[in-house]
C-alpha cells in the first residue's frame, strides 16, 4: 500500500511540472507577443535577461538560440529595420510556442 501511495505522489509531482511548464511557457510567448507589438525594444531586451534561464530549463536549446539570437540583434533604438526584426521574433516565439504547447504529438 506505500509503494501506491510513492506512485501516486510521484505522478502527482510530474503532472503538477507539466502544468506549470505550460503555465510558464505561455506567459513567457505572451509577454514577449506584447512587447514585440509595442516595438518595446529595451523591454523585449529586459525580459529576455530576466527570464531566458528559466525558460531554457523547460525546452530543448535549439529554438530559445534562435529567439536569442533575435534578441541581440535588436537594434538600440528604432529604425527602418527594426519591424522587420521585430516580425522575425515573433515569427520564432510563435513557432517556439506551438512546439511547446501540450498537444498528443508531443505527449506521445
Amino acid at each position: 500500500m506505500k509503494r501506491i501511495w510513492i506512485a501516486i505522489l510521484l505522478i502527482s509531482l510530474a503532472i503538477g511540472l507539466c502544468v506549470y511548464e505550460q503555465y510558464e511557457v505561455k506567459e513567457f510567448c505572451d509577454t514577449m507577443e506584447s512587447l514585440a507589438q509595442s516595438e518595446d525594444l529595451s523591454g523585449i531586451k529586459d525580459y529576455w535577461r530576466k527570464h531566458n534561464d528559466k525558460i531554457y530549463i523547460f525546452s530543448s536549446h535549439d529554438m530559445l538560440d534562435e529567439i536569442a539570437q533575435c534578441v541581440e540583434m535588436l537594434p538600440d533604438e528604432k529604425n527602418s529595420d527594426t519591424k522587420n526584426a521585430l516580425n522575425e521574433l515573433r515569427a520564432f516565439v510563435k513557432s517556439y510556442y506551438e512546439n511547446q504547447k501540450l498537444s498528443p504529438s508531443n505527449i506521445f
